[in-house]
């Protein structure tokens, strides 16, 4: 399996493992828009507001590759 993205959900085969999404809650003023969500188990399920789509989707990857690392499986490419 391997980690894909589609839009802004990141998929771990057919699984899905986390989203980013923008916050129409949050205030004009606010520069933090996006907001990141993880549904790995053992994982925070907010990990945080960021500016751009492009960062928070890095952040995501990363937290999913750290966590399939930890848990001993393999990314194919």
């Amino acid at each position: 399996m391997k980690l894909r993205t589609t839009n802004s959900t990141l998929h771990f085969g057919k699984y899905k493992v986390g989203a980013v999404i923008w916050d129409g809650c949050a205030s004009r003023d606010d520069p933090l828009k996006f907001k990141v969500s993880c549904i790995l188990p053992g994982m925070k399920t907010y990990l945080g507001h960021y500016a751009t789509e492009d960062e928070a989707k890095e952040l995501l990857i990363k937290v999913a590759e750290k966590w399939l690392e930890e848990a001993n499986l393999q990314v194919k490419e």
